[in-house]
């Protein structure tokens, strides 16, 4: 198990889930007509007790991120809807 991999056990593993939040960086969305399925620029934050874990991704950069810090550090030059 690589460091990444042990720091996401761990969290995950502190406790229960105090918080979820969604966030959408920006009022633009893909539709796709089959299946009512939206593609947008956002992420999720869960906060377990002993940090979070932040899933990004960006349609306009093509990445997708996990990181254990909050959604705002990721996306710091914009302000998320949430």
């Amino acid at each position: 198990m690589d460091n990444k991999e042990k720091q996401f056990d761990s969290i995950l593993k502190s406790g229960k889930l105090l918080e979820v939040k969604l966030f959408q960086v920006n009022d633009k969305f893909f539709e796709l007509s089959e299946g009512k399925q939206w593609i947008i620029d956002g992420g999720i934050e869960l906060t377990f007790p002993a940090g979070k874990v932040t899933l990004g991704w960006s349609t306009k950069e093509e990445v997708f991120c996990l990181e254990f810090r909050a959604f705002s550090d990721l996306y710091n030059s914009q302000l998320p809807l949430e």
